[in-house]
């Protein structure tokens, strides 16, 4: 039985990432410090880690989910920020195991472009992807959002003035 540790830092707070190891999620645990650890098991001589960034605004009932959070955070005025970049982080890399692994991944800034992640390994790896994408579905939902809030608001100020004014 081989052990793998692997431990995310330099993550950004508004970044939740998720790591897949050999196609299956893997739960992430946060350490004291703000970065993440996972501890993965296998009798597999190589795995693959898949590292990506998870958006709200990605999801299959995504607008279901804003509606409520806009309903709840009163018409949006509690309600939380959202990164303006929508800077999506790909990373893909392939790992020869030793008995005991630790690795590191280190993020770098969010850029629009350039490599996402800077690596420390004892074992041998072979880097399949290392970027940083903008992500175009959840900017574009985001702008529809935005508008629909938008829309709200003039109509929630419009029925208000028709109120005031009976």
């Amino acid at each position: 039985m081989k052990s793998v540790n692997i431990k995310l830092l330099g993550l950004n707070a508004s970044v939740t990432p998720v790591v897949k190891i050999n196609g299956e999620d893997t739960p992430l645990i946060k350490n004291q410090f703000g970065g993440y650890e996972v501890n993965y098991q296998t009798e597999d001589e190589e795995i693959e880690v898949e590292i990506s960034r998870r958006f709200e605004l990605k999801a299959k009932l995504w607008w279901l989910f804003m509606i409520i959070f806009y309903i709840v955070s009163i018409l949006g005025i509690f309600e939380p920020i959202y990164d303006k970049k929508s800077i999506g982080i790909i990373g893909k890399y392939r790992f020869k195991l030793n008995e005991n692994n630790k690795i590191k991944f280190r993020f770098n800034p969010l850029a629009k472009q350039g490599k996402a992640i800077e690596l420390e390994s004892q074992c041998e790896l072979l880097e399949l992807e290392n970027r940083y994408q903008v992500d175009k579905k959840v900017k574009t939902r985001k702008t529809v959002y935005l508008i629909i809030k938008i829309l709200v608001w003039i109509a929630v100020a419009v029925l208000v003035g028709y109120f005031i004014s009976r």
